[in-house]
Order: structure tokens, then sequence, then C-alpha cells
């Protein structure tokens, strides 16, 4: 895209199932951003000989979470260029681990109008444009912010909250903070579930009872008092 400098890529979205009997707890996904050199007119002739890795994200399964959404960011945000292709890839080492597809979208439409592969795969360094096709692609996900977005990233205070997976009570560290915040919590069909107001000073910790929360991922907005803001996904296991 010309204006492909205006977006910055932060990290994936991603869910995966282990092949019966093991489960994903204990094994690794990595989120792969490739900068695509190759020059190619379309699927048909489309090469996989210039795709140098230029930036990675880790997510180590501490507990089952299968089929479950997860966010993997990358190390480092990483601001796009124009008129470049992207491959953005979900990898792991096992051949039992399976990547999520997604068969309610169809994207034989786009490929069409466009000439450009939407799914592909990778098997040992064998790439197929093709991937399963485009009317079954992968069930991964892209999060982009605004590549001019400088005022809104002073706003952005990074939080990290504890235990994350949870399965009932969430530990949120408030250090250099004051005043007060309002936190609200929602769901993946974004609705809202939780809703709370506390004060901040010293080192405050905001203890989250999350109970009654089904098991599933969640999205935390908290908004301080002084116009500062953060937002984190905590994934609820129980």
């Amino acid at each position: 895209d010309p204006n492909g400098s205006r977006l910055r890529a932060e990290g994936m979205y991603t869910a995966a199932t282990f092949r019966a009997p093991g489960t994903m707890d204990g094994q690794v996904l990595e989120a792969r951003l490739i900068q695509w050199g190759d020059d190619f007119t379309g699927i048909a002739n489309a090469a996989f000989t210039n795709i140098p890795v230029i930036q990675t994200g880790e997510y180590f399964y501490e507990a089952d979470l299968s089929e479950e959404l997860i966010y993997i960011p990358f190390a480092e945000p990483v601001i796009l260029e124009d008129n470049q292709r992207y491959l953005f890839c979900i990898w792991t080492p096992s051949d039992s681990v399976f990547i999520g597809h997604n068969s309610t979208l169809d994207y034989n439409e786009n490929e069409l109008i466009y000439d450009e592969p939407s799914t592909v795969i990778s098997d040992n360094d064998t790439w197929y444009p093709a991937g399963f096709g485009s009317d079954v692609p992968t069930g991964i996900a892209v999060k982009f912010g605004a590549a001019t977005d400088a005022i809104n990233e002073i706003d952005r205070v990074d939080i990290t909250p504890y235990p994350n997976p949870t399965a009932n009570v969430l530990r949120i560290p408030l250090k250099g903070q004051s005043g007060a915040a309002n936190l609200r919590v929602y769901d993946l069909s974004g609705a809202q579930v939780i809703q709370t107001r506390t004060s901040v000073g010293g080192d405050h910790t905001l203890t989250v009872d999350l109970a009654k929360l089904a098991n599933g991922t969640y999205m935390f907005h908290m908004d301080f008092d002084n116009g500062q803001r953060s937002d984190f996904r905590v994934v609820v296991t129980k």
C-alpha cells in the first residue's frame, strides 16, 4: 500500500491446539514479521527467496489454553514501509501443534481482484503461496497502531498485571501513579463485564476479583485522572 508507513505493527493474535492426548501447556508460539522482498506479479509466480525476519515475539503456554485467543507482542513495534509486502506468520517448532483456521471468512474475492496471496504456509522452509485456500484462512490477526501517534504514546502507561493467565484474582501494580483511575473490562464480544474506580498512590496494587468470569480473553482499560491510560489483555483459565 502507498500509505503503509502510517501503520505500526505491534503484535499478533492467534489460537492453537495440540494433537490429543497432549495439551498446549509448555508449548511455545513465535510471531514473526517478515519483509517480503521478492518481486512478483501475482499468486502464480509468487517467490520466497528474499524473506528476512525483521521482528519476532514469543508466547509460552503456562496452561492448556487450547483454542483460546492469545496475544503475542513483538519485541519492538515496527513502522511499515510504503509499497512493501510483508508476511505476518505464527511459527511452532512442534508438528503436533495446529494453528487455528477460520472457515467463516472467505478471501476468494480479494485474491481474484488483487491477485495477492491471503494465506501462505511454510512447512520446513518450503513455502506454499496457496496455503489452505483463501476460503479457509489462517486464524491470525495483527495489532496495528498509528505510526504518528506520538502524543498518545506519551500518555500511555505500561502495566504488567500478574498472574497472567489467571484463575480468580488479578493484581495490577500501580507504582508511580497518583490520584485515581477508572478500570473497565470487556470480553471479546465487546460487552463490559467489570467497571470500578480505585485510588492510586505509593506502591499501591489493585486486586481484581475475576472469579465470576468465564474462561477466555479479556481487554482491560485503565484511565487515570492525570490523563494517562493503559490497555492490556488478560487470559482467564480455571
